[in-house]
């Protein structure tokens, strides 16, 4: 797994606290969205560069595993997992950890395409783009120990 600088760091403010005294479902996605974004910036594609370049990535699939509760001032951090990369996308997996225990708050399975922001079609990740990518795989090894926070996704959601 490849971890993001503590600059990715958030603390649960008052207003993402719902009735339940926890923090709500749709911070959760704000949060995995923001941190998503410094990983595409870790590969060369900033949110400021989307002009110039006219490429950008979409989601195309997301799930999200809630693991434990957040609290307010609960201080969370992520790693990462880029599992796979192609021509026009990249999946990754993404752990929410709490600070103060280090207990996996959530998991992220994400997969997404890179988009032509002129045609809004699909584009090909510019070579520049995906040797970064594959660097960043190598840099993160082959899973080693990481793995096992991650194997949930693999199963269907269902009862029983």
């Amino acid at each position: 797994m490849l971890s993001l600088p503590e600059s990715c760091d958030f603390v649960v403010p008052a207003d993402w606290i719902d009735s339940n005294g926890h923090m709500n479902v749709a911070w959760y996605v704000h949060a995995f969205d923001s941190v998503i974004d410094r990983i595409f910036c870790q590969f060369g594609l900033a949110t400021e560069d989307i002009p110039r370049s006219l490429r950008s990535f979409f989601t195309l699939d997301l799930r999200i595993q809630y693991r434990s509760e957040l609290l307010l001032g609960d201080r969370c951090g992520f790693d990462y997992r880029i599992v796979g990369f192609d021509s026009y996308r990249i999946h990754f997996r993404m752990v929410m950890i709490r600070r103060s225990d280090g207990v996996v708050a959530a998991l992220l399975d994400q997969l997404s395409i890179a988009v032509d922001m002129e045609t809004r079609a699909k584009a090909v990740i510019p070579r520049e783009y995906l040797d970064r990518i594959a660097a960043m795989v190598a840099a993160q090894g082959d899973g080693g120990g990481d793995e096992p926070r991650l194997e949930r996704f693999d199963r269907p959601i269902g009862i029983g």
